[in-house]
């Protein structure tokens, strides 16, 4: 009898501690979500009042008389700007580490420390105190069912990578081509001007306009953004083939999956962030091309197939 006894508390003590570890994984992944939403809130705020410090500047060049006020105005708009700017890479290191740490958890059994965790949650206790709850489970969060250890890393590792590059690769093509449109057309309408203008004031203004546009493209960073998407869609597409053939090889060790492991989350960290609008378009195309690929590969016993999980680790 009292044999029994301690077997059920050991069971219910058991089934106490996975669901306390549950509940623990289920608010870091809640944290590290809303930091996400935070960081990339602060970084397009940062980005809009760059933008209207430019367009501020290129109408008030027309009218010289009100250069005192707009000097103090454009003025206050870069600070701002500067200000967001800080903001958003201190919260996105924060995000960064979280994320990390929640791979390695997910992947390799890695704990994240209590002290860290417990000061984001204290930090960023807003945050928290408004995240709705999580839907699916973080346990459905990677495609992976193998158990914990390097197999595991490793295909989870190459589903990020995979995500990660198609969304790069359509950002990167969505700015290449917002920056093409907006060069033919200065250049379509300054063509037109010269050609039509009657006066020389004329196409001093069209040329003052079209150096204007120019200008705000490379004054907030349109040009390095798209470069950036580029180089992180080329880096994650080599980590997802260095995955492939070390799954394919059969001979991997756990220093091989922290290894590359490392090396995705240092290209994922010297990018830009994938725009969230961009998953959001993709998610289930993307979600449909995972599962086929998958089945190709003959990995439907170590992967199962989703289409939107309603979170994304694929940033």
């Amino acid at each position: 009898m009292v044999s029994g006894i301690s077997v059920g508390h050991c069971d219910q003590a058991h089934q106490d501690g996975a669901s306390n570890m549950l509940s623990y994984e289920d608010e870091a992944r809640k944290l590290e979500r809303k930091l996400r939403q935070y960081a990339e809130r602060l970084f397009y705020s940062s980005f809009a009042s760059k933008l209207l410090t430019i367009v501020v500047g290129v109408i008030a060049s027309f009218f010289a008389q009100l250069t005192d006020i707009v000097s103090l105005v454009m003025l206050v708009l870069y600070l701002l700007s500067e200000l967001l700017l800080f903001l958003h890479q201190n919260v996105r290191g924060d995000w960064e580490y979280l994320q990390r740490r929640l791979d390695a958890l997910n992947s390799l059994g890695w704990p994240i420390p209590n002290k860290q965790m417990s000061d984001l949650s204290t930090e960023y206790s807003r945050l928290l105190n408004k995240s709705e709850t999580l839907k699916p489970h973080h346990a459905e969060y990677f495609a992976s069912t193998a158990p914990i250890g390097e197999l595991r890393a490793l295909q989870n590792t190459q589903e990020s990578a995979w995500y990660a590059k198609h969304i790069a690769k359509a950002t990167f093509r969505i700015y290449l081509g917002l920056i093409g449109a907006l060069v033919i057309v200065a250049m379509v309408a300054l063509s037109f001007v010269i050609i039509t203008a009657n006066d020389l004031s004329a196409v001093v203004g069209a040329t003052r306009g079209a150096i204007a546009g120019f200008t705000l493209l490379v004054s907030v960073n349109l040009f390095t953004f798209t470069l950036g998407y580029n180089a992180y869609a080329r880096c994650a597409d080599l980590i997802e083939s260095n995955i492939a053939a070390l799954l394919d090889s059969g001979s991997y060790t756990q220093e091989d999956a922290i290894r590359i492991m490392n090396e995705y989350h240092l290209c994922h960290a010297s990018a830009p962030m994938n725009p969230s609008w961009i998953w959001k378009w993709k998610r289930t195309t993307l979600g449909v091309s995972w599962n086929t690929y998958r089945r190709e590969l003959g990995g439907a016993s170590d992967y199962v197939g989703k289409t939107d999980l309603g979170v994304s680790r694929r940033d």
